[in-house]
């Protein structure tokens, strides 16, 4: 059975969790590095909640990055086991959503429908029959 509307559902979700994660990290490294040149021109003594603040929120920004990995992955390999195994690939598409739904509560991106709609469409659609003679 040819799969190409699940599939491509599952390459477009686990690509924005890609970019999602890229640009998280490159993100956290122009954060420190902003806080960096930020100290050594201005007097540290102003801005050291600041400081504090930036240094604070860059280890919350990990967990999202690390959620878009993991997300990322279970994504990949759904795709991967999609033509081996669909109801198989229908798990892993459901736990990357799940994993990746909160992202959809905040309105950043919406990945975690696409696995939704990917994860249905793998438990719904029946093989066809073909005739042999």
């Amino acid at each position: 059975m040819n799969r190409t509307v699940e599939k491509i559902l599952g390459i477009v979700g686990f690509l924005m969790d890609g970019a999602l994660a890229i640009f998280g990290i490159v993100g956290i490294l122009l954060l420190n590095s902003g806080i960096d040149l930020l100290e050594g021109s201005i007097d540290p003594a102003d801005f050291g909640m600041l400081s504090d603040l930036g240094s604070f929120l860059s280890i919350f920004i990990w967990i999202p990055i690390i959620g878009a990995l993991i997300s990322f992955t279970l994504g990949l390999i759904g795709v991967l086991q999609l033509k081996r195994n669909p109801k198989t690939a229908g798990g892993f598409f459901i736990a990357a959503a799940v994993l990746s739904s909160w992202l959809l509560l905040s309105g950043i991106l919406f990945q975690s429908l696409l696995y939704l709609a990917a994860a249905i469409m793998c438990f719904v659609r029946k093989p066809t029959k073909t005739i042999e003679n």
